[in-house]
């Protein structure tokens, strides 16, 4: 049995209502003992109380202490690392998931069997070059990720000052091989919590990284140049589904078009009838 983290900001509460939802219609939950919610402060409590009431009787749900919006944009692999902390102290296996994940089918969950014992999920390199120890750098994408017995005691082992020291650093630990990007290196570097703690410091600990086939796919993955907004919902889905995988990640805070993101998401749920609760 596995403990799901799910995090959940005002602006997602929909979405995160949706997926706890369609857990349900795909009888997922029969994989996990906790339930573990890290609501932003801004989300009002009778919103949280609605996305905790589709978790089915035997599922254990916690809360964390709130966290604020100002603290997950300037620190959010600190703020990750707080709530896998929580998450450690219930003894199983951690499944986190972002509420702009749509499940395809019920193969997801019984794909989450094939995780190792580190860290688990979409394996992929950075887009600008890079390596670690000599290794090119790699990490477990954002959206779904696994963590075993030993990613949980690695990530109970690591402390916030680690992350700190990285940060300053991280320009000695992390050998960037394309010299004119160095904004962009940065900018993902230090700022993007799963290139932190599934990536880089996975590596320097010598973590195990699983890549699960089929996992999720994002909008990079299906569409070149797929910041372009000549992409239209229909273009989007077509090359989620056609990828063949279990998850669809409507992700685009990092390319600014979250918004945009969100609302397609939105609709597909609407248009596939996975709006229902179960």
């Amino acid at each position: 049995m596995k403990t799901l983290v799910l995090l959940c900001c005002m602006r997602d509460a929909k979405l995160a209502h949706l997926l706890v939802a369609r857990i349900g219609q795909l009888q997922g939950w029969r994989q996990f003992s906790d339930v573990l919610l890290s609501f932003e402060a801004e989300v009002p409590v009778p919103i949280q109380e609605g996305i905790m009431s589709l978790v089915p009787d035997g599922v254990r749900t916690s809360r964390v202490r709130p966290r604020s919006a100002d603290g997950w944009a300037s620190r959010r692999a600190e703020t990750m690392l707080s709530v896998y902390h929580d998450a450690c102290d219930i003894g199983s296996d951690i499944v986190r998931m972002d509420p702009d994940v749509f499940i395809r089918d019920a193969g997801f969950f019984d794909a989450l069997a094939s995780a190792g014992s580190g860290v688990s999920g979409k394996l992929m390199k950075l887009h600008l070059p890079a390596r670690i120890q000599g290794k090119p750098l790699q990490f477990v994408q954002g959206g779904v990720s696994i963590w075993g017995a030993d990613g949980r005691n690695y990530l109970a082992n690591l402390a916030e000052a680690d992350i700190v020291d990285y940060k300053r650093r991280f320009r000695e630990l992390v050998e960037c091989e394309m010299a004119d990007r160095g904004k962009e290196y940065e900018y993902f570097l230090t700022r993007t919590e799963d290139v932190i703690l599934g990536g880089v410091l996975a590596m320097q600990a010598g973590l195990q990284q699983t890549g699960i086939p089929r996992l999720q796919v994002s909008p990079y993955d299906v569409l070149k140049d797929h910041r372009s907004e000549k992409w239209t919902y229909g273009d989007h889905v077509a090359g989620f589904e056609a990828s063949g995988a279990l998850a669809f990640h409507f992700e685009g805070s990092h390319a600014g078009r979250r918004e945009t993101m969100t609302n397609m998401l939105l609709r597909h749920y609407m248009e596939t009838g996975s709006t229902a609760e179960a």
